[in-house]
């Protein structure tokens, strides 16, 4: 597996079985062989994210996050600590994203607490979450929030 065949987004130069098999054309119990083989070999590396496997040419660093959250979850709370109230159109045209994507991204961010969605009108604004008494939660505590999720 080349580097410039993992493109799924999964972190930079990294891919999911199903990914590589669904790019290559391949079968189940074919990609498994071919996969253990350059493993074993030390030519790829594999991480296991929940329920699934992703896998890093040697060279590529594992993310720092442990792959919990996805790049473009990360660049989103980066740009709601530094700018409370940005909208989601905004959010996407910043991250060079569809507005379709970064909403996809920031409902699991919403999920996992870390960032507040309101809907004024027609438009969508976020913010960091708020705490149990209902205040926002301050900038920095974003960074120890997403790195509490990952631990867990």
């Amino acid at each position: 597996m080349r580097p410039s065949q993992c493109r799924s987004g999964h972190g930079i130069g990294s891919d999911r079985h199903t990914d590589i098999k669904r790019n290559l054309g391949l079968a189940n119990g074919t990609l498994q062989f071919h996969l253990g083989v350059l493993e074993r070999e030390g030519i790829i590396r594999s991480q296991n994210q929940g329920t699934r496997k992703v896998f890093y040419p040697k060279g590529v660093p594992v993310p720092e996050n442990g792959g919990n959250l996805h790049e473009v979850q990360l660049r989103i709370l980066r740009a709601v600590r530094e700018l409370p109230g940005i909208m989601t159109g905004d959010v996407a045209g910043a991250l060079g994203i569809s507005r379709q994507h970064a909403l996809w991204h920031l409902r699991i961010l919403v999920t996992k607490n870390l960032v507040r969605l309101e809907r004024h009108g027609f438009r969508l604004q976020c913010f960091p979450p708020a705490t149990k008494d209902g205040t926002p939660t301050p900038a920095e505590g974003l960074e120890s929030a997403a790195t509490h999720v990952q631990d867990s």
